[in-house]
């Protein structure tokens, strides 16, 4: 494995190999999506990123090569809906992997992430939409925040585009007396597994693009 956080910080240890100092030296051109993610993924392309799954049973097992390419994707979704450098985007993804997607390509674009709980009320949510000039909402379509968006959207002049992520399930599915999963807007589960599973389902809402499918697209 190389050791590429040696380019961008100091260590010094004792004669145990006990840490005694620690400095960051990053250049100003650092971007962790180009410098860290990238690097890996050129330079050990199936090395182990990420192991997720949910409650639902759907498993993803990505590679930093993997990484690369669904947060090029994302980047360049985002980049043909105005999203660029300095811009303010909300990020309401609870654990989905997509979270890591979107972070990821929102570094890669010079883009600000305001990560927000899915526990906001109207208020919370319009205070924040407006006082951080939010010009994008990246959103779950688990639970009922995308309502609380809706509700409060009108007061919020800044925000431009709305981002529906189908989060398949996100723990809160249903079963039936048999165990079966009663899925309201899609598949969930084991059936999403596997590369052929990511991004695999839509999500449609009036006034919201749909993410999922918008990034399979995108090249």
């Amino acid at each position: 494995m190389r050791n590429i956080n040696l380019r961008y910080c100091e260590e010094t240890y004792d004669e145990q190999g006990v840490l005694t100092d620690f400095k960051v030296k990053c250049p100003d051109t650092f971007n962790f999506g180009y410098d860290v993610v990238d690097d890996i993924a050129e330079n050990d392309p199936d090395r182990r990123a990420m192991m997720w799954c949910n409650p639902e049973g759907e498993e993803h097992l990505f590679t930093f090569a993997d990484m690369k390419r669904w947060s090029d994707k994302t980047a360049d979704y985002l980049a043909a809906h105005g999203v660029g450098k300095g811009d303010m985007v909300m990020v309401i993804l609870r654990r989905h992997y997509q979270f890591w997607f979107v972070a990821t390509a929102l570094a890669k674009l010079g883009a600000v992430m305001v990560p927000a709980t899915f526990m906001l009320k109207e208020h919370d949510l319009e205070y924040r939409l407006n006082g951080a000039s939010i010009k994008a909402v990246i959103c779950t379509s688990v639970g009922t925040i995308a309502q609380v968006v809706d509700n409060v959207i009108d007061q919020c002049p800044s925000v431009e585009h709305l981002f529906l992520v189908n989060g398949a399930g996100g723990g809160l599915t249903e079963q039936d007396a048999d165990g079966n999963w009663l899925a309201t807007d899609g598949p969930v589960g084991a059936a999403l597994s596997g590369p052929e599973g990511v991004c695999a389902v839509p999500a449609q809402r009036p006034g919201w693009h749909d993410f999922n499918t918008g990034v399979r697209n995108a090249d």
